[in-house]
């Protein structure tokens, strides 16, 4: 196929210049295909790796290229060499937990009551240890050198930024004391157990200052996800005059109000003095709906050859409209848990992809029942005042994306409330609803998913629900809103070749009698 104009500047690029490059690629835009043509044009003398974050792009990579890795395997097995370690190191995936309790059975006599004491702060732990590592904190002391100073700010902006919590008013600053020690127990478990967990195949070579295999040229895909952590080992793979090649795409930057870098590309361009060249034409999305993507992104183009394709308001929507190959997605999570219900009383089968959203459901749940709420009005009751007494928190600090997370937590799990059955109205039953309605893997059903979920794939048809609700109303500050807006483009660009945009409060459990009779005459 003839290169666009854009692809033909890359390879141009590639062949008569010298220094990075980060490509902008719209989404559809064809970026493993560009890459992989750009990889045949490096000299076979040069020594080339592939980085992706994901291991399907690398298994495709891998019939088509020389040498592609996710960069977990790339820290993996620099680790490996410099541990000395002839054999695979213990990988697990839960090892921070594991630590909490060695560290338990090993330093305190009274194990239980001690064990009680810190409950309130085991899960708020966890998450900061894993954050520490992925910024590159080595607590005082400990063998290895930081991209951040232990310091109780850099400690306290951590909790602030990530939204760290420890239960029932547990204080930040034994957190951060419990935190600190377990993180310096998780590296001597590297060390003397070859014990490791997937953030330290990342921050251990980094810290350790590990030495990598020099290459000439890297090519890393999904750049707008990059870390401060992945940016590290990325230089340190680098060889010196050697060519970063980062492809990815700022607009489909959604992570924010996790606290991802919202500026992953810029940071890349300006650590690595990078070049920036567009990769504009999306061979993914008919003309319509680049049209539609147009509002959010302006640089995006149709292919010459795209069919017009479909973008259309329907005014109601009914079972018999949808396929098991068609994807409803929605900004927010309660409206796709409504419209489950709905076609499950029709008879229709389908599942909410992401079940680490349903354990986040959960989590909410067994955060506020205790042991006291043993059943569900008094759950109801404690549910209301934490998200009252939480979304003012959050307001107050400026979190607004967070507070409308957690309001759409609240509504979701009053959803599956309203709809358990009569005589198995308890919490448990709410609990294993919750449980069976999301899933990692929905081949074979209609499939309902978040815009945050919907990101990396793609369907022929997409109904996009509720689309009022982008920008969300808890967006107020600059960024919040450019996310929304990234949201928007993501989702229409799901799209391969129709797009639908339905509202919630417009389904018909039936086809209308008068498209009945249009059809039949």
């Amino acid at each position: 196929m003839t290169p666009s104009k854009y692809q033909q500047a890359i390879y141009t690029e590639i062949q008569n210049g010298d220094g990075c490059l980060i490509i902008i690629a719209v989404a559809g835009a064809g970026k493993t295909t560009t890459i992989v043509e750009a990889y045949k044009l490096i000299p076979q003398t040069k020594q080339v790796i592939f980085v992706a974050f994901n291991r399907d792009i690398v298994t495709a990579l891998k019939s088509r290229v020389a040498n592609a890795v996710t960069m977990n395997s790339l820290g993996y097995n620099v680790l490996r060499r410099f541990l000395g370690s002839k054999y695979s190191l213990q990988v697990e995936a839960d090892k921070t937990m594991k630590v909490i309790k060695r560290v338990f059975s090993e330093n305190i006599p009274d194990e239980k009551e001690a064990w009680k004491e810190f409950s309130i702060y085991a899960s708020g732990v966890k998450k900061l240890v894993g954050l520490a590592k992925a910024h590159g904190i080595v607590p005082r002391g400990v063998e290895g050198t930081g991209l951040m100073l232990d310091t109780e700010q850099n400690w306290a902006d951590l909790i602030e930024k990530y939204d760290v919590e420890f239960e029932r008013e547990g204080k930040p600053e034994a957190g951060i004391d419990w935190a600190r020690k377990i993180l310096t127990r998780s590296i001597q478990a590297a060390r003397e157990d070859l014990f490791v967990d997937f953030d330290d195949q990342l921050y251990l070579p980094v810290i350790w200052q590990a030495t990598f295999t020099p290459y000439d040229v890297i090519f890393v895909d999904e750049a707008q996800d990059v870390n401060p952590i992945q940016r590290a080992m990325l230089k340190m793979a680098l060889r010196p005059g050697g060519r970063l090649i980062a492809v990815g795409d700022p607009h489909q930057a959604i992570y924010g109000f996790r606290g991802a870098d919202t500026e992953a590309i810029q940071h890349i361009k300006d650590e690595f003095s990078a070049k920036e060249l567009p990769l504009s034409v999306s061979y993914r999305c008919p003309k319509l709906v680049v049209a539609e993507a147009k509002q959010y992104v302006e640089m995006i183009e149709s292919s010459e050859v795209a069919p017009d394709g479909k973008v259309e308001t329907l005014p109601n929507h009914w079972p018999d409209l949808f396929t098991n190959d068609d994807a409803v997605i929605c900004r927010n999570t309660a409206p796709l848990i409504d419209q489950a219900y709905r076609f499950i009383r029709q008879g229709k089968a389908c599942r909410v992809l992401g079940r680490e959203i349903g354990a986040g459901l959960v989590n909410m749940i067994n955060k506020v029942r205790g042991k006291r709420v043993t059943n569900l009005d008094q759950l109801e009751d404690k549910l209301e005042q934490y998200a009252e007494r939480e979304k003012a928190r959050l307001m107050a600090k400026g979190k607004e994306d967070q507070a409308g997370a957690l309001m759409d937590k609240l509504e979701t799990i009053n959803i599956f409330i309203e709809q358990l059955p009569e005589d198995d109205r308890t919490i448990d039953r709410l609990i294993a609803n919750i449980e069976g309605m999301f899933t990692d893997n929905n081949k074979g059903l209609l499939t309902l998913c978040t815009i945050h979920k919907a990101k990396g794939q793609e369907w022929n048809k997409v109904f996009l629900l509720d689309r009022h609700l982008m920008p969300s109303k808890y967006a107020r500050q600059k960024w919040q809103q450019e996310q929304e807006a990234n949201c928007a483009y993501v989702a229409v660009t799901r799209a391969k070749q129709e797009l639908y945009f339905i509202e919630s409060k417009k389904w018909l459990d039936k086809k209308p009698e008068e498209i009945k009779q249009a059809v039949n005459n």
